[in-house]
């Protein structure tokens, strides 16, 4: 519907205005009008709410009325709001309510007329304001330790006294005896737990009094009435646990019973410890002990001696310190066939295993199954029949090897780490006794020893009666720098690893050529050669593994040469030639194609060399060279006879001082040699 424009009272709609919102009457209930946006009308909201009589105005307010001591609410009470979406009011009607201050029922804050540690107030209503009933107010209060409570009591109120001490009280915290002491405080007052006051009796001193269970033993400090005992079961507690006024050792209960600081309670001696290396005596009811000397044998059995002061009697087979110092050495005086003491009889002496022989096989891990010399199974020596062994008895010989202690019969024998005996020449592929002494194949650095009967091979076989070829131990046996086969020989020296070099030797139109020379060098010196056969074929067998120069040469043909040839270990390789024609040998013994002399040429073309040792050092070289014949002769290749060697110390001095050295390497008669040239000045 639609209203004036500023949808306010004088419209007959209360509220409005251009704002929505409750209007200014806060007892009224009514819808609020306001203008719509951007239009002439009025919308409204949600109702609002409220109590009290309107007329639909501001000027209406709810309200109270007090005649006498009677308080009562004005009816009846119209609250007057807009209809919703009208121009119209209606009006709702509040129940009147009436209440006579005089008769109504007092109030107590601590609901409670004997709420005496509360503190509480009591209102006792008697007269009427518009604001409802009102009356006297009454406080609990303190005099002294005296407490007035007040009660409410129907329209009336109650008081009385309370003595607070009466909350007092004796009772027991951590085994002391208090009495909690109470007074009166505080506006309202109440009754409190001012403070409390230990009140026990502790006659031990023990901080448990008497009265929190102490009553059967406040003479026996920290025993109480429930840890009290028939006998004095703890000796070593400094407490007298049965109450009989003795403690500890002190009490006969603790006689042979271990007390403080780990003594033993006694009355006699008897109570004590019986050593046969130790007098016994009781002192103070405490066990005290005396220790006999070393060697001692007073309480001991016969044979056996105390092993060290207070020690234990050990006989001396059993103990080292017995068998050292408290019996003669039986097998002095024996003449020894060995000059190195730790092969001989160690004399008197003792080791943690002994006798431990057990004619077993070794065991896997010491090296695997023993044999002898002749490559049947070995074991463990058996073990001497005469029981234990201190190296005192006769025919016994204590024996301090590299790598364990036994008594054997034998001087060549060695000794286990177990303490087992070896015979000599017999051991595993690890370990070998000979003549009383270990030698070991368990590393590398092993290879190629020999030690009696065996050689240590590679590739972890161990100790061996038959070493294998040096090539036979895995795939680089023969580039590993070691001797597997232990022949002395090491890698390629060893001819086990030698390789071989086969071929053809054919001209250019790729026929054989017969009787052509091939020769395999290592730098200048000829280390094997062979000549073709009628097919040009070749073989040069037993070659060392290495690095080489391979060349054939034929009167008819130039010379070739392959360098770097690699002859692998235990392998053979191929190397085939073709040769050009046109080249004969001169009379210098060399090829006209390369001015170099070749040891083929010899009686060919006029080419003759002094002697076989000649030709032999001139090959490959150039004429004019010079070339060692023996250690005291030279030749000039590749004519003449040998020529002595003359060595001339060279020199160089400058007077005046010098002003410029030069130094070169310099190839002279096809050597190198170092040449100083200096600028004197």
């Amino acid at each position: 519907m639609t209203q004036t424009a500023d949808c306010d009272g004088s419209d007959g709609w209360y509220g409005g205005g251009n704002n929505a919102g409750c209007g200014s009457d806060p007892n009224s209930a009514w819808n609020d009008y306001y203008v719509t946006a951007n239009t002439g009308s009025c919308t409204s909201t949600t109702t609002c709410s409220g109590t009290g009589s309107t007329n639909c105005d501001s000027n209406d307010v709810c309200n109270n009325k007090c005649e006498g001591t009677v308080f009562t609410s004005v009816p009846p009470m119209k609250d007057y709001y807009v209809v919703s979406n009208s121009n119209s009011c209606t009006s709702t009607t509040d129940s009147p309510a009436t209440e006579d201050c005089a008769t109504k029922a007092s109030t107590d804050s601590d609901n409670s007329p004997v709420a005496y540690t509360i503190p509480g107030t009591v209102t006792d209503y008697s007269t009427c304001t518009l604001s409802g009933c009102t009356g006297t107010t009454y406080s609990d209060s303190c005099s002294a330790t005296i407490l007035t409570e007040y009660g409410a009591s129907g329209s009336s109120f109650t008081s009385s006294a309370y003595e607070c001490q009466n909350f007092e009280s004796s009772y027991c915290s951590g085994d002391r005896y208090f009495r909690n002491e109470w007074a009166c405080s505080g506006a309202p007052g109440a009754c409190t737990d001012a403070a409390d006051t230990q009140i026990g009796t502790n006659a031990d001193g023990d901080l448990k009094d008497k009265e929190c269970g102490d009553s059967l033993c406040d003479n026996a400090a920290g025993v109480y009435d429930s840890t009290k005992t028939s006998t004095e079961i703890n000796c070593a507690d400094n407490l007298d646990n049965d109450c009989d006024g003795l403690r500890d050792c002190s009490d006969s209960d603790c006689a042979g019973k271990s007390g403080q600081g780990g003594v033993l309670c006694c009355q006699t001696a008897s109570n004590c410890v019986q050593d046969d290396c130790k007098t016994e005596s009781c002192v103070a009811n405490s066990c005290q002990y005396t220790n006999r000397n070393a060697c001692d044998a007073a309480e001991c059995t016969a044979g056996s001696y105390c092993n060290s002061a207070g020690g234990d009697c050990k006989n001396p087979d059993q103990d080292s310190s017995v068998c050292l110092n408290c019996v003669s050495d039986s097998t002095a005086g024996y003449t020894w066939s060995w000059g190195a003491s730790k092969f001989e009889d160690a004399g008197k002496a003792y080791g943690p295993e002994l006798f431990n022989s057990n004619n077993a096989g070794c065991t896997a891990g010491s090296g695997g199954t023993c044999f002898d010399s002749t490559g049947n199974t070995a074991t463990h020596k058996t073990p001497l029949a005469t029981g234990n062994c201190c190296g005192d008895d006769p025919n016994e010989f204590y024996k301090s090897d590299y790598y364990g202690s036994e008594c054997v019969s034998s001087l060549n024998d060695c000794v286990w780490s177990t303490g087992d005996a070896q015979s000599s020449d017999s051991g595993n592929p690890g370990w070998w006794c000979y003549l009383g002494k270990w030698d070991e194949c368990t590393k590398k650095a092993d290879i190629g020893k020999h030690f009696g009967s065996v050689a240590c091979a590679g590739a972890g076989t161990g100790w061996t009666l038959n070493p294998l070829p040096e090539n036979q131990y895995g795939p680089n046996t023969c580039s590993d720098g070691l001797d597997n086969d232990a022949d002395g020989l090491i890698d390629c020296n060893d001819s086990d690893c030698s390789g071989s070099i086969t071929g053809t030797v054919k001209n250019q139109e790729q026929q054989p050529i017969a009787s052509a020379d091939v020769n395999l060098k290592k730098d200048l010196a000829t280390i094997n050669s062979t000549t073709t056969s009628q097919a040009g074929t070749y073989t040069l067998s037993s070659v060392s593994c290495g690095n080489y120069n391979l060349i054939a040469s034929h009167a008819d043909y130039a010379p070739q040469t392959k360098s770097n040839v690699n002859v692998l270990p235990a392998q053979q390789i191929t190397i085939d030639f073709s040769l050009a024609l046109g080249t004969s040998c001169e009379t210098d013994c060399t090829f006209a194609a390369d001015e170099i002399i070749h040891a083929s040429c010899d009686g060919k073309g006029g080419c003759a060399f002094y002697d076989s040792i000649a030709k032999a050092a001139c090959d490959n070289s150039k004429p004019g060279w010079a070339r060692d014949y023996n250690e005291t002769h030279y030749i000039t290749c590749a004519s003449g006879a040998p020529q002595p060697k003359v060595e001339i110390e060279a020199s160089l001095s400058c007077e005046s001082g010098t002003l410029v050295k030069v130094t070169r390497i310099v190839i002279y008669n096809g050597e190198p040699v170092k040449l100083v040239v200096a600028t004197c000045g």
